[in-house]
């Protein structure tokens, strides 16, 4: 009898948690068309960003009613020797792509102007060295950016890497993350991103970073720079971090095992 009641409240514990997972899902709410639209149409994203934009962040620029202060979108090639070791009949580049926007939106934080940043990538190639790479969004030191912080930590944050399918256009997300792997209050934010190995030729490894920032309206008006780092990691240790070099208040460190593209842009304020 005993064997019967333990077996009877593992099943309906099983059943109460799939009940919570389906309703989890059922209440997660996902664009209208009419937010589709105002992001294409209005805003000028294309459709691809929408679709890797994440919900919650494009109902924000929606309801901020967002605008394009800045764009990129770059295709950088990568040495991918292997340092550590030599790979029998490896390719000896890949090529990612790497864009990304500023968009001003409404500010809910009063006598600060507010911006989105966020940079996508995806490789168009399989990486031979499938480690940990890094992204980093640094903005000038003196510029005096907020950052939202709480427990410790920036807010407004959000990372993520997955495997991109070319033939249905969809991705599969691997990981993602609401706090960087590094931060410097008011100078940027790191990004972390295992990439998986994959021998489907139609998947390719894939990810964001994005951040919310804020600048005081007593600054007035003016242009400043963003510099958008990607590094990839070709041998043992990680990618370095750079703390207030070159102007910026984070950036991506270049080594014998690391290669690091940049793209330094500039917006409005």
């Amino acid at each position: 009898m005993l064997k019967k009641m333990g077996i009877t409240s593992i099943f309906l514990t099983m059943l109460f948690c799939f009940s919570i997972v389906v309703s989890a899902e059922e209440n997660q709410q996902e664009l209208t068309n009419e937010e589709k639209d105002y992001l294409t149409e209005t805003i000028g994203f294309s459709e691809e960003q929408v679709q890797t934009m994440p919900t919650e962040d494009a109902k924000m620029i929606v309801e901020g009613e967002g605008e394009i202060v800045s764009s990129f979108d770059e295709i950088f090639t990568f040495d991918e020797s292997n340092i550590d070791e030599i790979t029998p009949f490896a390719i000896s580049t890949s090529k990612l792509k790497f864009s990304g926007d500023v968009v001003k939106v409404n500010s809910t934080l009063s006598g600060y102007k507010a911006f989105y940043a966020y940079a996508d990538f995806r490789w168009l190639s399989h990486p031979v060295n499938n480690l940990t790479d890094k992204i980093s969004v640094g903005l000038p030191s003196d510029l005096g950016v907020y950052f939202k912080t709480s427990n410790g930590s920036v807010v407004d944050f959000y990372s993520s890497t997955s495997l991109y399918n070319s033939s249905t256009g969809g991705s599969t997300l691997l990981s993602s993350s609401t706090k960087p792997s590094k931060f410097v209050v008011g100078g940027g934010v790191v990004s972390a991103h295992d990439l998986r190995v994959t021998v489907n030729a139609s998947q390719n490894n894939a990810g964001r970073i994005s951040q919310v920032f804020y600048i005081k309206n007593s600054k007035g008006s003016g242009k400043a720079n963003i510099a958008f780092n990607y590094g990839h990691q070709r041998g043992t240790g990680s990618v370095g971090v750079s703390v207030g070099g070159g102007g910026f208040g984070i950036s991506l460190t270049p080594t014998i095992r690391t290669d690091v593209r940049e793209y330094i842009n500039s917006f409005n304020y």
